[in-house]
């Protein structure tokens, strides 16, 4: 079993980097014959939720990690971090579907 802690930067990592949300909603009716309520009709939505600078910045503060400043990297250490979030955002991406 994963302790509380693992649990917790799981949750501030999917929180720092975006996810996908799965909301339904159920539409219930009294079933004639048995008079019970049963689910006629479900819509399910995925909602897009966006990254969170401030959890981004807890994950940081929390791991030891310096935070960068791109006013002082290279395009190419730009590209690089671009593509690794890009990567980061799709192994969370295929998690959640």
């Amino acid at each position: 079993m994963k302790s509380v802690n693992q649990k917790l930067k799981k949750a501030l990592v999917k929180k720092a980097v975006g996810y996908v949300a799965k909301e339904w909603v159920d539409e219930l009716a009294v079933d004639k014959e048995t008079g019970e309520m049963t689910v006629v009709k479900r819509k399910i939505t995925k909602k897009q939720v966006p990254p969170d600078l401030n959890a981004a910045k807890l994950l940081f503060e929390i791991t030891g990690e310096k935070q960068f400043d791109v006013a002082f990297m290279s395009d190419d250490d730009l590209q690089n971090e671009r593509q690794k979030l890009l990567n980061i955002l799709e192994e969370n991406n295929d998690k959640t579907n």
